[in-house]
């Protein structure tokens, strides 16, 4: 009777770990390009070795958003702003970009600056 307790108690129990973060969810929601009707957004990738600001600047010169500070090896957060014609205008403390580009719904710029302070793309992406 003692054997068939014990033996019942070991049948429920299972050996899953206690962490149950799943690695990959990061992963896949940054992967995510579903999208109805999200606002454009932008972010940079600093691989860099000075700090980079990112503006976004609408039609008429105001700023919509911004990162700045960006630390070489680091990135930006998503910044989201409104649709239209932008700027987005990258800098450091010896070099400035500034890209034109007309953004939609559901687009996204993101954009790496490398070690020659070069930009990698100056194209928004469809999502």
């Amino acid at each position: 009777m003692l054997l068939i307790a014990v033996s019942i108690a070991f049948v429920g129990c299972t050996t899953e770990s206690v962490d149950t973060e799943d690695p990959t969810l990061e992963n896949t929601q940054q992967l995510d390009t579903n999208c109805t009707g999200d606002d454009p957004k932008a972010m940079i990738t600093n691989d860099s070795d000075t700090t980079v600001d990112m503006e976004i600047f609408d039609e008429d010169g105001n700023l919509l958003n911004h990162s700045y500070a960006v630390e070489p090896g680091e990135e930006s957060d998503w910044k989201f702003f409104a649709e239209g014609q932008v700027t987005v205008v990258i800098s450091t403390e010896s070099s400035y970009k500034a890209i034109p580009m007309n953004m939609g719904l559901c687009m996204a710029y993101h954009v790496t600056i490398n070690e020659n302070y070069q930009l990698d793309t100056d194209q928004p992406t469809q999502l």
